[in-house]
């Protein structure tokens, strides 16, 4: 529980992110994307930069990374926002009581590798889009070596 909103989210990896396929998306109860920058990358940092200031409630943090050797990372953690100087945090009108469940987003919290969350789903969207973008590539590739080669006459 944090009891003073961020203005950025930094997230930290043990090796090189590639700025082109580093994605950070902070969501609200409503799994409404929250409005930010594009991240910026430094060697194994990304930061996003919030449009505007969080509130108090429940919010999650997804992302999908690449690391300039090749390696995927991508999952979600959820934090809660609980500053006594704001008004008391608002459900949406869909969520019920436990739409969020409180986590800490201390050092100790550790970010879900499984994609869950309201970012999971577009990560997955992700994730699936570029694996057919691979196997039509595969496809293409097996289909050209097996066409017969011209003999001469």
């Amino acid at each position: 529980m944090l009891t003073s909103a961020p203005a950025t989210v930094t997230l930290r990896f043990s090796e090189r992110l590639n700025p082109d396929f580093t994605t950070i998306v902070v969501s609200d109860t409503a799994r409404q994307p929250v409005p930010a920058a594009r991240p910026a990358v430094d060697g194994g940092a990304g930061t996003i930069t919030l449009g505007r200031a969080l509130g108090n409630g429940g919010y999650t943090v997804a992302y999908r990374v690449v690391s300039t050797d090749g390696h995927t990372v991508q999952g979600s953690y959820t934090f809660t926002v609980a500053d006594p100087a704001l008004p008391a945090a608002v459900p949406p009108a869909s969520a019920g009581p436990a739409a969020v469940p409180p986590a800490s987003a201390g050092p100790a919290a550790v970010p879900a590798a499984d994609g869950t969350g309201p970012g999971g789903l577009i990560l997955k969207i992700l994730f699936a889009a570029g694996l057919l973008v691979v196997i039509a590539a595969v496809v293409r590739y097996a289909r050209r070596a097996k066409l017969p080669k011209e003999s001469p006459r």
